[in-house]
């Protein structure tokens, strides 16, 4: 028998036997019907089967080699073989799939994925393309089939996951089953220490410490995480759902459970360092939480919005498996991928880099979107994880990551939410009052307050279902609310805001570049992937929009979503959505003050920290002054008031730009060229003149000057573009709380699309 299979039969029996029911799933006869596969293809009769009449099944996650395309002459092409109604009766015919006519149309992927399941001695297979009838409309038919493919995978007893790129299936080694190992393809983290005569010694686990154990766990990953597999939204919720794989990568296969990542060379089965941190169990994560997670959900949804779909509306129904199994937790399930319960911290999601609009219909040669603007859904890219901080506040256990990360951001409702959908009328959405209700009740509170369930600490709150998590405060549970219907079909966000009209002051546009990794790797915690801990490239940047009053001060800053032209002579049209606070330190630390003050961005890239900059480009020379201001100027209105008592914000600028001139003659040759740059020397000059002005305002209004711990307050704002009668989201920012109240007007009906 071929070594891959002696593999992967070892694994199997380790993961059994060590892990039972944490990684092996029930078989079919106690599973719930409705999430058994409809059929599931038996390798033995080369024929589909009910699904209900195996015990178990292995399922296969893969690329469909070919492009399926928009038309329907595309989609049943006469090399593609797909179950229909038609071939139905065809497909349960044994030696159906033997036929050399119709096996000449099984894509080799899907060849080699029956043979490996034969191999290991497991008659039964579930592939999409096979065991979904593609073109049923009727109730329980292609939609429905599609919309559960989450409980299939999660009910399989092992998941094939072919990433490898095509050419390797249709080789004669892929053919007996023979795959390279990671034995033979050592990566950067293989060192040799752990070696001896070119072979890895198992039998000296000292000589394997932790971390090196995690860097070739992350070298496993960045082997799949580079694969066109990972670049496929179908993919994503295929491997974070099923409880165990085996993976296979261009250079060698490794398994992957949910206690476990084994690859025959160095993490092998029955030794104490083979465990995976626990951070990185995702499948562990659904069964264990029984309180809505929002760091959970941050780690789901920020890796996943990067990847690419054949039909871009399928955005949602690809996740579809994932959401339905956090709407276990989740009370009112989730609004276009938003949960209801966090409605105000997820619609302030940001971009990690420049996105494009999911668009998939015309309408009057007009192009359209079945996903609305305002959900990340709506746009193709990475999500900021780091725009969501302010839903981790509620939890505060000591050394927590939640509470470090979230540290003082903090959101509350402003606004009541509606759900328009069709001529069905308003739906109040309530769970955002609802948990802001259960955020104003603190440790030591009236005990008929309380939520049942809940017990008060002197400063935290614990759960009577576990009492080693304390919380800031009791959240709404799944029981305590109602179950909403999760929505399928075009529906509007109606709120009543306030409004106001700003100018751009200026445009903030990175200079320069810098590799960008394509993928997240899924299985960790979006805060510790490469991806995000690093900005990306020059051209994928976001553009940082400095807002400015009508005197030109400053006004709020803005994130755009993409790099296309805005009329710099037009204002912008916000609408207030939530209020915000967050010290003045942790406000500093944000990307978008970071720019706004220093105009350059730093971050670890491998090498020593590498510094990028954000070159402003001027609307207008007055724009230059809202550069002007500082953390104390924007977020306290006696300050901004007082910063020019006796001088006029013209001559202020002649300081600057006297300092510039003064920096250009007394630079030495030496001196790099960003330093002779205007931008340079712009804030170089500006550094210093806040500096200056610092010092005297020290002594003349001490009362002003704001410390790392004072609380700025704002308000979190839309930019929106009105469009016969709905207005579609641009942008998303923040307008200090004294500067949006001075020039708000309304409040005003908005329909959000």
């Amino acid at each position: 028998m071929p070594a891959t299979v002696d593999q992967i039969r070892e694994w199997v029996g380790a993961c059994d036997k060590l892990h039972g029911d944490i990684c092996v799933p029930k078989p079919i006869q106690q599973q719930p019907p409705e999430d058994v596969p409809l059929w599931v293809i038996d390798t033995h009769q080369q024929c589909i089967v009910p699904g209900l009449s195996a015990d178990r099944y292995l399922a296969l996650s893969y690329v469909w080699p070919e492009s399926r395309g928009f038309s329907a002459s595309a989609l049943f092409a006469p090399r593609t073989l797909l179950l229909d109604s038609a071939s139905r009766v065809d497909f349960q015919s044994p030696g159906y799939l033997r036929n050399e006519e119709i096996a000449q149309r099984i894509p080799m992927v899907i060849k080699c994925a029956m043979e490996l399941s034969h191999a290991l001695g497991e008659r039964y297979l579930w592939v999409d393309r096979l065991c979904i009838v593609q073109n049923d409309i009727g109730a329980g038919g292609t939609l429905s089939q599609v919309a559960k493919m989450g409980e299939i995978y999660a009910g399989a007893y092992l998941t094939i996951i072919a990433a490898a790129p095509e050419y390797m299936y249709s080789s004669t080694k892929a053919l007996v089953l023979k795959w390279p190992s990671f034995r033979r393809y050592s990566s950067y983290y293989d060192h040799p220490k752990y070696y001896e005569n070119g072979e890895y010694s198992p039998d000296k686990p000292s000589k394997f410490p932790e971390e090196r154990k995690t860097e070739i766990i992350s070298a496993r990953y960045d082997a799949l995480s580079s694969s066109r597999w990972a670049t496929r939204g179908w993919t994503y919720q295929e491997q974070i759902l099923c409880k165990r794989a085996v993976i296979f990568a261009e250079h060698g296969f490794f398994w992957d459970c949910q206690c476990c990542v084994w690859d025959g060379a160095h993490l092998v089965p029955g030794q104490d360092f083979d465990r995976v941190p626990l951070h990185v169990d995702m499948g562990k994560r659904f069964s264990t939480r029984w309180w809505p997670d929002f760091g959970f959900y941050i780690d789901l949804i920020c890796p996943y919005n990067g990847r690419w779909f054949t039909y871009p509306q399928d955005a949602i129904l690809g996740i579809s498996g994932i959401l339905n199994a956090l709407e276990k937790s989740f009370p009112g399930g989730f609004i276009y991928g938003l949960p209801r319960l966090f409605l105000d911290h997820a619609l302030l999601w940001q971009p990690f880099g420049t996105v494009h609009r999911r668009v998939d219909r015309l309408d009057d040669g007009a192009v359209l979107s079945s996903l609305p603007s305002w959900s990340w859904s709506g746009w193709q890219g990475f999500v900021d994880p780091w725009s969501l901080l302010s839903g981790l506040s509620y939890i505060k256990n000591a050394g927590c990551q939640y509470q470090h990360r979230a540290n003082s951001w903090r959101t509350r409702s402003l606004v009541d939410w509606h759900l328009s959908i069709g001529d069905q009328g308003l739906e109040p959405v309530l769970e955002p009052r609802i948990l802001d209700q259960y955020v104003d009740i603190t440790p030591g509170a009236d005990s008929n307050k309380i939520p049942e369930g809940w017990t008060s600490h002197p400063f935290s709150f614990t759960h009577a279902k576990d009492e080693s998590i304390h919380f800031r405060h009791p959240i709404p549970l799944k029981e305590e609310l109602s179950r909403q219907t999760l929505l399928t079909s075009p529906a509007f966000l109606v709120c009543s805001a306030t409004t106001a009209s700003l100018f751009p002051a200026t445009v903030l546009k990175q200079k320069g570049c810098c590799a960008m990794v394509s993928m997240g790797l899924s299985k960790i915690s979006v805060f510790e992937d490469k991806i995000f801990k690093r900005r990306p490239s020059g051209e994928n940047a976001c553009p940082i929009v400095v807002l400015q009053q009508p005197n030109g001060a400053f006004a709020g800053l803005l994130r755009l979503m993409t790099n296309d032209n805005i009329d710099k002579s037009t204002p912008f049209e916000l609408i207030a959505i939530s209020t915000g606070t967050a010290e003045a330190g942790d406000l500093r630390k944000s990307i978008e003050w970071k720019l706004f003050e220093t105009g350059m961005d730093r971050y670890w890239t491998g090498n020593p920290k590498e510094t990028f900059y954000y070159q402003p480009e001027w609307i207008s020379e007055k724009g230059k002054y809202a550069l002007l201001f500082d953390v104390s100027m924007a977020f306290n209105k006696e300050a901004a008031e007082n910063e020019y008592v006796g001088q006029e914000l013209d001559k202020a600028l002649a300081i600057v730009d006297q300092r510039s001139d003064e920096k250009i003659r007394k630079a030495p040759a030496r001196m790099i060229d960003i330093e002779l740059s205007p931008l340079g020397r712009w804030f170089q000059a500006r550094t210093e003149f806040l500096q200056e002005r610092a010092r005297g305002v020290r002594h003349q209004y001490p009362y002003n000057r704001l410390g790392q711990e004072a609380v700025c307050e704002f308000y979190n704002v839309l930019w929106i573009e009105h469009r016969d009668g709905t207005a579609y989201r641009r942008a998303c920012g923040w307008v200090p709380k004294h500067i949006w109240e001075a020039h708000a007007t309304g409040p005003v009906e908005v329909k959000l699309g």
